[in-house]
C-alpha cells in the first residue's frame, strides 16, 4: 500500500540561494510514478530499499537499495517504482543559486550513484534540520553545509572510483613528499616497497626524470626556501629540521642550487 510522508517547507525559509521546494519518505508500490516535462527544481533521492526506474532526457536508469539519484533542473524526467520490489525512499526537493554553484564545483553527469552510511545521515540530517523549527537563517545554514556534504561526497566517490591505482613511481613520489623532514635512504625506500635499489631508481627516473633522491633534495629546497621567506627560524634549524648533515652542508647546497646563500635569498625576499 503507498504510503508517503511529507515534510511542510513554509516559503519563509526559503531564498534565492537555496529554496526547499519539498522533502518526504515515500513507501511506494506499483501505481508510484512522477513526471516532470520541464524540471523547476532538483530532485535528491536516496533509496533505502527496493528497485525503480529513472528516465531522464530518453535515458533509462535504475536505481536500487543503497543508491542516489540526482536529476537535474531543466530536465525532462519520469521516476516510477517496481511492483514486485518497490522503492522506499528518501528525498529532497530543492532549487536555487547554490545547487546550480554546487554543481558547477563538483560536475555530477551520472544520474545514479552509490550511496554510503554518511550521505544517507546528511540525508537525515536534512529532514530533522527541516523539522527543527529553526529561524530561517540559520536553517539555511545548517542545510546548505548538509546539501555541501552530500555533492561533495557524490563527487568525489565517483572520482576515486575512476581513478586507477597509482603506478610504483607515484607511490614512491607520494612517499617522498610525506617525509620532506625525514631523512629517508634508497634502503628505507627498497624495504618499504619491497624493490631492489636498480628497480627503485628505474622506475622512479623514468617517470620524473631523476632520482628520488635527487627529487628529495628538491623538495627539500623548495621548503627550505618557504622557511627563509615566510619564517623566522635560524638557518642553522632549518639545516636541521630537513635533515642536512649540518648548516655549512645545506649552505653549500643552497648555494649550488640557487646561486646565492640562504642568508642573502632571506634578505632578497625582504626587499
Amino acid at each position: 500500500m503507498m504510503k508517503e510522508e511529507f515534510i511542510y517547507c513554509p516559503s519563509e525559509n526559503n531564498t534565492e540561494i537555496l529554496g526547499f521546494d519539498m522533502a518526504g519518505k515515500s513507501f511506494c508500490d506499483g501505481s508510484y510514478s512522477i513526471a516532470r516535462h520541464k524540471s523547476e527544481i532538483y530532485v535528491l533521492e536516496y533509496v533505502l530499499s527496493g528497485t525503480g526506474t529513472i528516465i531522464q532526457n530518453g535515458h533509462n536508469y535504475t536505481a536500487s537499495a543503497g543508491e542516489i539519484y540526482l536529476l537535474q533542473k531543466g530536465t525532462q524526467h519520469r521516476y516510477f517504482s517496481s511492483k514486485e520490489n518497490p522503492w522506499v525512499k528518501i528525498w529532497i526537493n530543492l532549487k536555487g543559486t547554490l545547487m546550480e554553484h554546487l554543481l558547477e564545483v563538483y560536475p555530477l553527469e551520472q544520474v545514479v550513484y552509490p550511496g554510503d552510511e554518511q550521505i544517507l545521515e546528511y540525508f537525515e540530517a536534512f529532514h530533522q534540520e527541516l523539522t527543527s523549527g529553526k529561524p530561517p537563517q540559520e536553517l539555511q545554514k545548517s542545510c546548505a553545509l548538509l546539501l555541501h556534504g552530500i555533492l561533495s561526497s557524490l563527487y568525489f566517490g565517483a572520482l576515486s572510483r575512476h581513478q586507477q591505482e597509482p603506478d610504483d613511481a607515484l607511490k614512491i613520489k607520494r612517499y617522498l613528499d610525506q617525509h620532506v623532514l625525514d631523512s629517508v635512504t634508497l634502503e628505507d625506500l627498497c624495504s618499504h616497497f619491497f624493490k631492489s635499489k636498480a628497480q627503485i631508481i628505474r622506475q622512479f627516473k623514468k617517470k620524473y626524470g631523476i632520482t628520488p633522491y635527487s627529487y628529495l633534495l628538491e623538495i627539500k629546497l623548495q621548503y627550505a626556501k618557504k622557511l627563509l621567506t615566510q619564517t623566522n627560524v635560524p638557518i642553522k634549524e632549518i639545516a636541521s629540521r630537513l635533515q642536512f648533515a649540518d648548516e655549512h652542508y645545506f649552505s653549500t647546497y643552497f648555494k649550488q642550487v640557487e646561486e646565492v646563500s640562504p642568508s642573502s635569498y632571506r634578505s632578497n625576499s625582504q626587499h
